[in-house]
């Protein structure tokens, strides 16, 4: 087997320079503007916030605030991870506008969404048969849930078509909502897609899931919570190649247009 070759010999100093001691004083190095200060700083107020609720837990809405509090961090990790990856300079921050467009359509506009994917068109979920079953799943379930996600995208697509119009740059706020690239678009998606999980997950599934194995286990409410807690992790960090991609791409296209 070949040998290694040998490492360079490195200079010899008596003295220890103070950034090699420290080196968040070097002048090259700036904690204030750097990219990991976000998540690294997300990080460290989660797991406080984490041991807070921990340990102090008494009540199943103790429990509930905890998997919230988890939910929220691993959406942003996972849609961190893909901010900092695909290089977008749009700051983070503009990403909460879809967010809040996703959970103001869950919670107040779902009716709308259900009469016209699950009334007016072949939507029924709960229809029998293969193809019955395919084409409610496709349209009450699959299309109404991408256009839904889709939506921050496409008044983004509109907001940028009117300045084009316009010729006008917009302020701060309108340049902030347009639509400005093809990440610009994946990341719109992938925000609405992670809002839907979040809402998704904890207001429907964990819930009905604790309530389930409540009742059958005659109430063993440790059981109940302890399942909860086991859908919760796969169906949030599934999201990355779930509701949070398929969003992404159909952001992505949305900017294509």
């Amino acid at each position: 087997m070949a040998q290694m070759p040998p490492l360079p010999e490195q200079p010899y100093r008596d003295v220890v320079s103070a950034t090699e001691l420290m080196p968040f004083r070097s002048k090259k190095i700036s904690l204030r503007h750097s990219r990991a200060l976000l998540p690294l700083t997300a990080t460290a107020i989660t797991c406080v916030v984490l041991f807070t609720i921990g340990g102090q837990i008494s009540t199943v809405t103790d429990v509930m605030n905890y998997m919230r509090v988890l939910a929220v961090f691993l959406v942003f990790a996972m849609f961190a991870g893909v901010y900092y990856y695909v290089g977008e300079r749009k700051n983070m921050a503009w990403y909460l506008v879809p967010v809040v467009i996703t959970v103001v359509q869950m919670w107040f506009l779902l009716q709308p969404y259900f009469y016209v994917f699950r009334k007016l068109l072949p939507g029924d979920i709960k229809a029998t048969g293969f193809m019955s079953a395919f084409m409610g799943m496709f349209f009450g379930a699959g299309l109404m849930e991408e256009l839904l996600k889709a939506v921050p995208a496409l008044l983004g697509l509109l907001i940028a078509l009117r300045l084009r119009k316009s010729g006008q740059p917009g302020g701060v706020v309108t340049r902030g909502l347009a639509l400005q690239g093809p990440a610009d678009g994946l990341l719109m998606g992938m925000a609405a897609g992670a809002a839907f999980i979040l809402v998704e997950t904890l207001q429907q599934y964990v819930p009905n899931t604790i309530a389930q194995v409540a009742q059958n286990t005659r109430g063993d409410q440790g059981l109940a919570l302890m399942m909860g807690f086991v859908l919760l992790l796969p169906r949030v960090l599934n999201g990355v190649i779930g509701h949070m991609a398929w969003a992404g791409i159909s952001g992505y296209f949305v900017w294509l247009a």
